[in-house]
């Protein structure tokens, strides 16, 4: 028997077992899943997780005792090397939402599927583009920090029958989304501070119409209040955004009042929420003469592994660019072989990376 080959993935031996199947005839019977396990050198799992993805496809049908079958041949639109997805993403300074659209580009490229991704930032442009153009197996789109126009939902819904919005909430839209999850970033932000010794937390969020940002805020409120804090300790605040801009209106205005009641009132620790940068978010705190960490303590809701996010050195939760582009490709696929199954909204789990933004209080008032 040949060495198992842990780098070899499902995907991996399922696109092997789809070139196998191809030279056989209809109702020709497949080697066993020992065989299988021998000839390509893998594990028992890795087969029959290859062969579920070929069961879903309709390429093999598989009987109990009597072993899988090559079924009939699987139409233009169910392989891997023909299925098409076209990437609506509105154009933003975040640079987040290039490095996911360029990182979903090419996994989807490598994974053999057919990938068009189009920027825009006038919405009627974009519908005007691509109204009565060709179908596509699936769509994504990218609204990043816009607003999702109906119009925008109902030309993607022409267009294809499934789709995918990425980074916002959509329950209730006959559509799919993949979605950081609100609970989990207020409970890490939550007991990483707290463990360090805060006791007066600030949680401050951009003031939009976005779920995820208000629903962040509701739950930090919700964590107050079993902790028994009163809002003085434990505030929470929107602050405004520019109108033409992604970007707050004056962020250091924003925070003042939380430090003008003084060093005995001011948090010792915030949370910020925001499609900003990093660099607007420590830049507001140095402009009122606080030191990240020895004022302040400060954690960014965003993306760890953007540099424009932690500027080397503040603590971000949220999901890495590799999480969210297979939290897509997963959801496209699973989409694919249950088409008729009920839409929703995927949260992702988090990661937290804490870089020198975050220390115990100077002092444990």
């Amino acid at each position: 028997m040949k060495h198992f080959a842990p780098t070899l993935s499902a995907d991996g031996l399922a696109d092997q077992l789809r070139k196998m199947v191809a030279e056989m005839p209809v109702g020709a019977r497949l080697p066993t899943v020992r065989k299988l396990m021998s000839d390509h050198g893998v594990s028992q799992h890795l087969v029959q997780s290859a062969l579920t993805q070929l069961r879903a496809e309709g390429a093999v049908a598989s009987h109990v005792g009597r072993g899988t079958f090559v079924g009939a041949r699987p139409g233009p639109s169910t392989t891997t090397a023909t299925r098409s997805v076209l990437t609506l993403a509105y154009d933003s300074p975040y640079e987040r939402s290039d490095v996911i659209a360029s990182s979903l580009h090419r996994a989807l490229i490598q994974k053999r599927y057919d990938s068009m991704t189009v920027t825009y930032h006038d919405h009627m442009q974009a519908i005007d583009m691509l109204r009565g153009g060709r179908r596509y197996d699936a769509c994504v789109l990218q609204p990043r920090t816009s607003v999702i126009h109906a119009s925008v939902l109902a030309l993607l819904r022409d267009l294809s029958d499934s789709v995918i919005i990425e980074g916002q909430m959509a329950d209730g839209l006959d559509v799919d989304a993949i979605s950081n999850d609100p609970a989990t970033c207020v409970q890490i932000a939550l007991k990483h501070l707290t463990e360090l010794g805060h006791r007066r937390i600030a949680w401050v969020s951009e003031e939009n119409n976005q779920n995820f940002f208000r629903l962040c805020v509701r739950f930090f409120e919700a964590a107050r209040a079993l902790v028994g804090a009163d809002e003085a300790a434990m505030p929470a605040l929107f602050a405004p955004m520019r109108k033409t801009e992604r970007n707050f209106e004056d962020l250091p205005g924003a925070l003042k009042p939380l430090f003008d009641k003084g060093p005995a009132e001011a948090p010792t620790a915030v949370v910020v929420a925001s499609f900003s940068d990093g660099a607007t978010v420590a830049g507001a705190f140095e402009k009122l003469g606080l030191s990240i960490p020895r004022d302040v303590s400060v954690i960014k809701i965003g993306t760890p592994d953007v540099p424009s996010d932690h500027i080397g050195r503040l603590a971000v939760i949220g999901r890495p660019t590799g999480q969210v582009t297979q939290s897509v490709l997963d959801r496209l696929e699973w989409r694919w072989r249950n088409r008729t199954a009920p839409f929703g909204t995927v949260l992702d789990q988090p990661a937290f990376v804490p870089r020198s933004s975050t220390a115990a209080p100077r002092t444990r008032r």
